[in-house]
């Protein structure tokens, strides 16, 4: 896995940007007895919604499907590996992204593209259909994540010379990919997010 970033700041404006490129290994092979992806730092997110949330969520789901013993019967121990906890795995993106200061306010917007790496395979969904799906239960080789939108602002308030005040908001919209398609090819609608916060320095 790796990341690389490049950027630049036009002083005059206060206005810069930067693109970053990621790339994590997939493992589209539950059954073999090998794990091969690689996972990001759960605290490190390119995104709003795509790896921290959806991601994440349909991985305890498939977690939670194969450790019911009523749907398999014995659970496998290794069924606690597969939470990614919001980590980029089996993932490549691309992420360019437009900053302008004005004042103590900054802007910010960011479009992220991601694809699977490898076929996105939920081992349950493929046990029981005896064939590669994904979370969703449909096509595993459709590897799509998506195009994410994130907008924020960060606004920096200097109460004395020693404590800041800084409000922060991030804004997001998710068009989910083909990976997330079920058995029909639907996939699924576009996911909104938000989040605020107020911090103090000193």
């Amino acid at each position: 896995g790796w990341v690389a970033r490049a950027g630049a700041t036009y002083k005059d404006l206060v206005l810069g940007g930067d693109v970053e490129v990621g790339y994590a290994s997939g493992d589209s092979n539950p059954n073999d007895h090998f794990i091969r992806n690689f996972s990001f730092d759960p605290d490190y997110n390119p995104s709003l919604i795509l790896f921290e949330e959806l991601r994440a969520a349909e991985t305890v789901a498939s977690a939670a499907n194969v450790s019911d013993p009523s749907r398999v019967g014995y659970p496998p121990q290794s069924a606690r590996f597969l939470p990614t906890a919001g980590s980029v795995t089996n993932a490549q993106y691309v992420r360019p992204t437009v900053r302008y200061a004005l004042g103590d306010l900054g802007l910010r917007l960011a479009i992220l593209w991601g694809r699977a790496e490898e076929d996105v395979v939920d081992p349950f969904n493929t046990t029981v259909s005896g064939e590669p799906r994904n979370f969703q239960g449909g096509k595993a080789n459709e590897r799509d994540l998506g195009i994410e939108v994130n907008l924020g602002a960060e606004y920096t308030y200097a109460m004395t010379d020693t404590l800041k005040l800084q409000a922060t908001l991030q804004i997001g919209r998710l068009h989910p990919g083909k990976a997330f398609a079920d058995q029909s090819g639907k996939t699924l609608k576009d996911i909104d997010a938000a989040f605020a916060q107020v911090r103090a320095q000193w």
